[in-house]
């Protein structure tokens, strides 16, 4: 006996597939998170504003700081056993080149360098996280950390993370920000042990801006979460001169 489906079934379920169908090719595309950091500077009326400088300020756990100082520079020092060709190159968090600070045959020996935390254009970088890498030879022979902290304001004018567009607006790439990075130990400023140390998930936004009337800045305070998918925008309105 041959089974038959009835003509009206089929046609209903070819239909109720076409419906299906169409829902998908209609339906809008939800977009991804933005995941970076991003924000609006406004002045006291609420006007956007442009060429303001963005900084972040961090914190350590267990190591103070000091709130009046900063460390836009830092020392390298690199031993070589024997003499041999040592290039040493600083690279930002996110991997580009900023500045090559030794390219050249040396003795053995020690060998001491200052970074004073600007790129081979002469230009202060950003507080944040930078790595110091030595070729020996032409071979990687050590990775290091480099932590450049900034607290006073109008030190962000000459470096800042980000400037704000013609309609206030600002955008820090989230693999520029250095939360939930180890620093390894660390001597405590106030004449501690040093101590195993990671950037808190607490950060400090800062906009500033100067002109005629002098320096204008605020800051705010947000907790940023390295693992999100997510970024955050934020808000931050100058104070009336």
């Amino acid at each position: 006996m041959t089974n038959r489906i009835p003509f009206a079934a089929v046609l209903a379920s070819l239909l109720l597939l076409a419906v299906a169908c169409s829902d998908e090719a209609t339906r809008p595309e939800v977009p991804d998170p933005d995941p970076d950091l991003s924000g609006t500077v406004t002045d006291a009326a609420g006007r956007p504003v442009a060429d303001a400088a963005i900084g972040l300020v961090y914190k350590l756990d267990g190591v103070s700081l000091p709130g009046d100082a900063a460390k836009p520079a830092t020392q390298i020092v690199y031993s070589l056993p024997e003499a041999s060709h040592l290039r040493l190159v600083i690279l930002d968090r996110a991997g580009a080149l900023l500045r090559t600070v030794v390219d050249d045959q040396l003795p053995a020996g020690p060998h001491t360098y200052i970074w004073d935390g600007r790129d081979d254009d002469g230009d202060r970088v950003p507080a944040g996280m930078y790595r110091a890498l030595a070729e020996v030879d032409g071979a990687l022979n050590d990775d290091m950390s480099i932590f450049l902290y900034e607290f006073d304001p109008a030190a962000f004018l000459d470096a800042p993370n980000a400037v704000t567009n013609a309609d206030g607006r600002f955008r820090i790439d989230r693999a520029l920000i250095a939360v939930g990075d180890s620093l390894g130990a660390v001597p405590d400023e106030s004449g501690g042990e040093p101590v195993w140390t990671r950037i808190r998930p607490e950060l400090g936004v800062v906009a500033a801006i100067a002109d005629s009337a002098g320096l204008h800045w605020v800051r705010v305070g947000i907790v940023w979460d390295a693992n999100a998918v997510a970024g955050q925008d934020v808000t931050l309105a100058l104070p009336a001169p």
